[in-house]
């Protein structure tokens, strides 16, 4: 199913609609193989299940960004359609062509409109509310979209977080970037050895597997 959803995710244009989620999900499935090759098939069944959710996060974000970019598309061809055709001015050859107008900010410049749709930078801090806890944070996608990556949350913010299980509405959490891939996979293997956020339990709350 794992194997299926991730495919699946890759179909819809995940790697490039939903990068964060389609990554999770692959490395997810790439590391729950490796187990299965090394005989390991407890790690496998806790890790297929993550695999799955991301991929299903994945192709429900990929969605709903092609849907956007298509809004997006026919809205700037409206614009277009809008535009006064520019013809040759052949009297008072001395005022101004009239494609200066899109210079204007609200001339509808196609151009512009790119540049303010653009993915915005992941930001490096999170505000906590109430509810939350860090592997769900961790999950969000404008954080790290991979509930596994909780452990990088808990040691950037050791200053204010003496049990991670226990956080708190209203506190500004630092958010590590620019981690290498092995970062990362320390990261995860750490958080499927730890019995803090335990993956089989905490995937069951979430409604993610039976």
């Amino acid at each position: 199913m794992a194997r299926e959803s991730v495919a699946q995710a890759y179909a819809v244009g995940a790697p490039q609609l939903a990068p964060l989620e389609y990554r999770s999900a692959s490395t997810a499935l790439s590391d729950a193989e490796k187990y299965i090759h090394d005989g390991d098939y407890r790690q496998a069944r806790h890790i297929l299940p993550l695999a799955h959710a991301h991929a299903r996060r994945a192709i429900s974000r990929s969605l709903d960004e092609a849907a956007r970019l298509r809004e997006l598309e026919a809205a700037q061809s409206v614009d277009k359609s809008s535009q006064p055709v520019n013809t040759p001015a052949k009297k008072k050859p001395s005022k101004p062509p009239a494609a200066k107008v899109s210079d204007s900010p609200t001339a509808g410049d196609v151009s512009g409109k790119d540049s303010t749709v653009m993915a915005p930078t992941l930001a490096p801090h999170y505000t906590v509310v109430g509810g939350e806890n860090l592997w769900s944070i961790a999950a969000k996608g404008e954080v790290y979209a991979d509930s596994l990556l909780w452990p990088l949350l808990y040691k950037a913010n050791r200053d204010q977080i003496k049990d991670p299980r226990q956080i708190y509405p209203g506190q500004v959490l630092s958010i590590p970037r620019d981690l290498s891939a092995e970062q990362m996979d320390e990261a995860r293997e750490k958080a499927r050895r730890s019995d803090i956020f335990p993956v089989d339990i905490m995937l069951k709350d979430r409604g993610l597997v039976e």
